[in-house]
């Protein structure tokens, strides 16, 4: 990952989310993803309780959010239905959250749980339980994932994803710890042709 010098395009953005070919109907939790026609590709039940969708910038995949870090990739036109991984490889790591970068790229981001003294994790509600973020790239094609090195710039080991785009940039900020601020980190390009 790379600083770049970026501005994102929120009209260009807003219109490419127009209209989409599929969409999340019904309440959270208790959603399915529905084609134009209506026909139901996918509804929570046991396998998923469906949070929310996002339709990839190819308009042929769709990320379907679920609760637990349970997530699916679909594409309807060759019925692929793919279960992403929970979690990162390690220890002590938390449940990725999902965002397209690329037509069949993801970027997951997770982190490090905090470890009490006495061995227990830190839940959420505990105040801040993460030591450390982790950022990976998922490849729906190849199902592989890969670690994305933070670049030297980025000296906090907690950052936050607050926007991305669909050609690889990612903006990075941090939450300034008891203070209630954020700094800005910049831009970040991940070459998504490795």
């Amino acid at each position: 990952m790379n600083e770049i010098k970026y501005e994102i395009d929120y009209n260009a953005l807003a219109h490419s989310r127009e209209n989409p070919p599929f969409e999340m109907r019904g309440g959270s939790g208790s959603g399915k993803v529905v084609d134009r026609k209506g026909n139901v590709l996918m509804e929570s039940g046991k396998e998923i309780a469906i949070l929310g969708v996002e339709v990839g910038p190819d308009k042929n995949h769709i990320l379907v959010e679920g609760g637990d870090a349970v997530n699916f990739v679909l594409n309807p036109a060759t019925g692929l239905k793919l279960q992403l991984p929970l979690t990162p490889p390690g220890a002590n790591m938390l449940g990725f959250g999902w965002r397209w970068i690329g037509n069949t790229k993801l970027l997951g981001d997770s982190g490090v749980q905090v470890i009490k003294s006495n061995g227990a994790s830190m839940n959420c509600c505990e105040g801040h339980n993460v030591v450390q973020t982790k950022l990976y790239v998922y490849d729906v094609a190849t199902q592989k994932l890969a670690e994305v090195a933070t670049p030297s710039k980025v000296t906090q080991l907690v950052v936050n994803v607050v926007d991305v785009s669909s050609n690889g940039h990612v903006h990075l900020v941090h939450d300034v710890p008891h203070v209630g601020k954020q700094q800005d980190l910049g831009w970040f390009k991940i070459d998504l042709q490795k």
